[in-house]
């Protein structure tokens, strides 16, 4: 109870707010921090530092054990191939998520007696809400141009692939731990203690650098399309996450859902089949890589507009509330 109050107060927009979570400081009319003193920003500051290798040193060993354990079983219980390559790294994926989460609860707890609530990461009110608005922005937003794409003579559908259980259940895990963990880390612990610790401009530059940076090994060759592509999902998340009042869910919920939708149609570079069986007649731009790159920015173009127009209607009803 004393977490979805920390949570309902945090969220919340006008006048008459007081405290949040105890590890946050107090927050502005607008919604915003306040000037905490310098112990509290040097502590968020040093949360912050501290974050990225409590995970690798606690949730590390924790993960490659299980990933062993999980090849030793694999081949115990007789798997056929798809199994133990496919379903291992499903499994991997979920347990990876379930890792993260349970580290930074505890990280966050020992560091300042912080909450995932305090985050953004609140498991009541308006939790499923967010998500479900996320998964809808994205799956609409992809899926027009996607169709637009059809109808103009870009792309062609020829039927769809069989698909594997395998490759659905991996496409459903990849997805989730791609969505909870970045999210948790970047737009949750990262984008919070660094704001606080230095300001909000430096805090969203870190951040999408922190995002970024890992997509490195899959992004190489592919130009400037992705890697303008990666910033514009870190800066889409970050937006998200302000206008829903410092809440997680929606975020997540967009993440997860541009994720699993371009591993289901389009397949990843891990497993390069989708379900579509398709084929591109434009002449530009050549290959499926780069295809799904405009195909996702200009989605994210749709999903700003979007943005913009919740944070206008948010900004107009705290303004006729005042």
């Amino acid at each position: 109870m004393v977490e979805e109050q920390a949570e309902r107060a945090r969220s919340e927009t006008g006048p008459s707010r007081g405290k949040t979570d105890p590890s946050r400081g107090e927050t502005g009319p607008s919604g915003g921090e306040t000037d905490a003193s310098g112990g509290d920003k040097k502590r968020a500051l040093w949360v912050a530092i501290g974050y990225i290798p409590a995970l690798v040193v606690v949730g590390g060993p924790v993960y490659w054990g299980l990933r062993a354990g999980l090849k030793w079983w694999s081949r115990r219980a007789d798997w056929d191939l798809s199994g133990r390559l496919y379903g291992m790294e499903a499994i991997s994926a979920l347990a990876a998520t379930a890792i993260v989460v349970a580290v930074t609860w505890s990280y966050l707890r020992l560091a300042d007696r912080g909450t995932l609530a305090g985050v953004g990461l609140s498991w009541r009110g308006k939790a499923p809400w967010g998500l479900a608005a996320g998964v809808a922005i994205s799956v609409l937003s992809l899926t027009a141009v996607f169709c637009l794409d059809l109808l103009l003579g870009g792309s062609q559908v020829r039927g769809l692939n069989p698909p594997s259980p395998w490759l659905l259940l991996l496409a459903f895990a990849t997805a989730t731990r791609a969505a909870w963990t970045a999210e948790l880390i970047n737009r949750g612990v990262l984008l919070d203690r660094l704001g606080r610790g230095l300001n909000r401009a430096a805090a969203v530059v870190l951040t999408t650098v922190v995002f970024v940076l890992p997509h490195w090994s899959n992004s190489a060759g592919h130009g400037a399309v992705r890697w303008v592509g990666l910033v514009l999902i870190s800066l889409t998340m970050t937006a998200a996450f302000y206008i829903a009042g410092r809440n997680l869910w929606l975020p997540i919920g967009l993440h997860w859902a541009t994720d699993l939708w371009v591993f289901l149609l389009f397949g990843s570079w891990r497993w390069q089949s989708g379900l579509l069986r398709w084929q591109h007649l434009a002449a530009w731009p050549r290959g499926m890589e780069n295809y799904v790159d405009w195909l996702l920015l200009a989605a994210l173009l749709i999903q700003w507009l979007v943005l913009a127009g919740w944070w206008a209607i948010r900004r107009r009803t705290a303004l006729n509330a005042g």
